[in-house]
């Protein structure tokens, strides 16, 4: 037959199905408590993170915690300690192909 107005009314919008599937698929309830002049909060064993320090950040009413993604030191480190002759002969590399205008 198709969809009634009210059906179609009542439908959670995609985006909110989304939501509503990823932020309550992993929710739990965990405790707030005082550590020193902090406020603090115990993350169950199946949120916890694999570093000592995360990110913060507040998005409208939640508050998100991340890891840190890595940065980029070890390879700047990397390429700093290469001799200074590495590109003395030159770059060589494949020399691009002819391809056809839009």
């Amino acid at each position: 037959m198709g969809i009634t107005i009210a059906e179609l009314c009542s439908a959670p919008a995609p985006l909110e199905s989304y939501r509503l599937n990823v932020y309550t698929s992993l929710m739990s309830i965990t405790k707030v408590f005082r550590s020193g002049n902090s406020q603090a909060v115990r993350i169950p064993k199946k949120f916890q993170f694999r570093s000592r320090q995360v990110e913060i950040t507040r998005r409208g009413d939640e508050i998100v915690l991340r890891e840190q993604p890595g940065n980029l030191a070890p390879a700047f480190d990397l390429l700093a300690g290469m001799p200074s002759d590495f590109f003395k002969g030159g770059r060589r590399q494949p020399k691009l192909d002819k391809r056809a205008r839009f």
